[in-house]
């Protein structure tokens, strides 16, 4: 049993390598296009009016460690980072990331740190606007509403694991009359953003972000391979109910 599971993971893997590969390789990358959220929109607009405005962004990049299940929506966290740091590094006002678990916050800080400069010209020593706001849930979301309700904050973007105290964030912007986006990969968190945020990615959305937020062929790729397994294995679960049914299998 334990080789056959090993053997479909392995089958998978070199199929999502050949197919990114022949969709990079050939003309169809070209033509290839993800389908554009939104929310994903409106996130760039207020980015854009934020940074024209000499406004604030708050990124949160939830409490999971990178050591589980849940360390996928983390580095999905530092990804958007670092994307809307590409755009906003240079703003009167840099964007502010609180993180409930260590090691996203220290990537997160050497993200911040690269970033500062390469466009920026900070100097290693000089401290990023990254911080560690609590190592468990109610401490982080404690430590987070200052820099949630700030008063020169006009966008709040919640990317990452957080689960229903997500709530307490957004309840905070909404009072600041700020916009916020909020995308986790746990049911009850994408429960109370639907109900409290401006704009909620549900379920594999939150995979979506990087790729949605810039023009990277590599991102886009991912996701196209990623909906065509999805497709396969949909189809799948069809061809062996019919087999079932009709008693050859």
């Amino acid at each position: 049993m334990n080789n056959t599971i090993l053997l479909l993971f392995l089958f998978f893997i070199i199929f999502i390598l050949i197919s990114g590969l022949i969709l990079y390789l050939t003309p169809l990358k070209n033509w290839l296009e993800i389908k554009k959220i939104s929310s994903i929109i409106n996130l760039k607009k207020s980015i854009g009016l934020s940074i024209e405005h000499g406004k604030g962004l708050h990124i949160s990049l939830g409490k999971s460690n990178l050591n589980n299940i849940h360390g996928a929506a983390s580095l999905i966290g530092i990804n958007t980072l670092s994307k809307i740091l590409d755009q906003s590094i240079l703003s009167d006002n840099p964007p502010v990331a609180t993180s409930g678990s260590g090691d996203v916050t220290l990537l997160a800080q050497t993200t911040f740190q690269n970033f500062g400069k390469e466009k920026a010209g900070f100097s290693s020593t000089e401290q990023s606007n990254v911080f560690l706001s609590g190592p468990t849930n109610m401490s982080y979301i404690a430590g987070a509403m200052p820099s949630s309700s700030d008063k020169d904050l006009s966008t709040q973007i919640l990317v990452g694991n957080l689960s229903s105290e997500i709530g307490l964030l957004l309840n905070a912007s909404n009072r600041a009359g700020n916009y916020s986006l909020s995308a986790t990969d746990n049911l009850e968190g994408q429960a109370v953003s639907y109900v409290y945020s401006d704009e909620t990615l549900i379920g594999e959305q939150i995979f979506s972000i990087p790729a949605q937020l810039d023009n990277n062929k590599i991102h886009a790729l991912s996701l196209i391979v990623h909906d065509f397994l999805r497709w396969v294995i949909i189809i799948a679960i069809f061809l062996v109910a019919f087999l079932k049914i009709i008693g050859i299998l």
